[in-house]
């Protein structure tokens, strides 16, 4: 019989919640493997828009890790986010175009005037809930059953912790059309017909091509690695919510 020592021990007690339900999300990381980058079959004549994509989810991931959350969509074209102190103006949008002044991006002309027109930008609402509300920043790092939360100016306030937190949350929760998904991308994750939830994510941006086929429908998001085709020249960036809260960490 193997015996463990006391560091062993101790080690196994450190083991925190958070860390364990990480891992826990970490396991159902391999079943949208397929649906967390931008299609990996661009070509050259999608080379821009590809690299501005990358640039737009580098600044999604800034934006989080500065601000304990991610940005509202911007719904009426004029590059900021749709909120008021912090807070979506409408708790059921979800998507809309990317908030490029809010995510301070440089542009090559005024918003409205370019490609950037061209990327939608989606993200995990959870419905408004303030657990799993993934644009809100608020307290949710409290151990059950503490009845004095934190409060300002505690440093644990609405703190990084508690955008983890809510990343968790919204990770567990049961997959529903009510929130951003991607669907099949008619390749290795069924069909694009937005009948099936192959997963739901964080967040989500995307490139509309200049062929007939849209890139979204509401909350559905045709599955990253679709075929392009003379019909399909769309780009999508899907990021689920293990790889935020790994971004989160680092």
């Amino acid at each position: 019989m193997t015996h463990q020592g006391p560091a062993r021990l101790n080690r196994q007690r450190g083991f925190t919640l958070m860390e364990a339900t990480l891992a826990v999300l970490g396991m159902g990381v391999v079943l949208a493997a397929g649906m967390v980058a931008r299609n990996p079959m661009a070509t050259q004549s999608t080379a821009a828009e590809a690299t501005f994509m990358d640039s737009i989810t580098a600044s999604l991931f800034k934006y989080a890790k500065r601000n304990n959350r991610l940005p509202c969509p911007d719904t009426d074209n004029d590059g900021f986010e749709n909120a008021t102190a912090g807070v979506c103006t409408s708790t059921g949008t979800t998507s809309g175009k990317v908030p490029y002044l809010t995510l301070e991006m440089t542009l090559s002309g005024p918003v409205g005037s370019g490609m950037e027109q061209q990327f939608t930008y989606g993200v995990y609402r959870g419905g408004g809930a303030a657990t799993k509300d993934l644009t809100l920043n608020a307290e949710r790092s409290m151990a059950a059953g503490v009845s004095t939360p934190h409060v300002a100016p505690n440093a644990s306030y609405k703190s990084l912790d508690d955008f983890k937190q809510a990343v968790i949350n919204a990770g567990t929760a049961t997959s529903a059309k009510s929130e951003i998904y991607v669907t099949g991308n008619d390749a290795n994750s069924g069909d694009s017909d937005c009948n099936v939830v192959v997963a739901n994510m964080a967040f989500i941006v995307a490139f509309s091509g200049s062929r007939q086929a849209a890139v979204n429908s509401g909350n559905c998001f045709i599955g990253p690695g679709k075929p392009f085709s003379p019909t399909y020249d769309n780009l999508v960036r899907a990021v689920g919510f293990t790889e935020l809260n790994g971004v989160l960490s680092r």
